[in-house]
């Protein structure tokens, strides 16, 4: 995905930006799995492949990320994986998806493959983005606020970047829907 790309897609949380790719193939940890049944806040895990998501290795400038702390069951086996939502949507250049298994190169950690985050380096400036959505049964308001400032420093020598971000979503119960009550 470049930064067009990600415009373009308008994801509104990170998980959602990677939906878009056909080798995703599903988000194991994240709460629509059941219903909420096993939701864990906002936490969401990717499956490369239809392989176990603690074997997608998840980068951010292409350095490792933590595991989440709470392990989930994917297929009766317990997992590990990186909770992709602590990942922003704004302030990247691009998001690398190595699809191929790079345990060769990475560990046993990126058998399914690896997905590198790419922060924009070069964005001097302040850019707030405001985003509201409602599904067509009037329920599921979720509403996303995020500010981005990129600044230099030491004359120049330095740079930093910071996102600021706001997302709330409202509840949609399944007992709403006539193909679920």
């Amino acid at each position: 995905f470049d930064q067009a790309a990600i415009e373009v897609r308008d994801a509104s949380q990170p998980a959602d930006l990677l939906t878009a790719l056909p080798q995703v193939t599903g988000l194991p940890g994240n709460e629509t799995a059941t219903l909420g049944a096993t939701a864990r806040g906002d936490n969401a895990s990717v499956s490369l492949r239809g392989i176990a998501s603690s074997n997608t290795l998840m980068l951010l400038n292409g350095r490792r990320l933590v595991p989440h702390p709470i392990s989930q069951g994917e297929a009766g086996v317990p997992t590990l994986s990186t909770n992709v939502n602590q990942l922003p949507n704004r302030g990247l250049e691009r998001v690398e998806v190595l699809r191929d298994g790079a345990s060769s190169v990475y560990g046993t950690d990126a058998v399914a493959g690896v997905v590198n985050y790419v922060t924009r380096r070069s964005f001097r400036g302040t850019e707030l983005s405001l985003r509201y959505g409602v599904t067509r049964y009037g329920d599921g308001d979720e509403y996303r606020a995020t500010l981005t400032h990129g600044l230099d420093f030491a004359q120049g020598r330095g740079r930093a970047m910071f996102v600021v971000d706001y997302y709330d979503r409202a509840a949609m119960y399944a007992r709403e829907r006539a193909f679920s009550a």
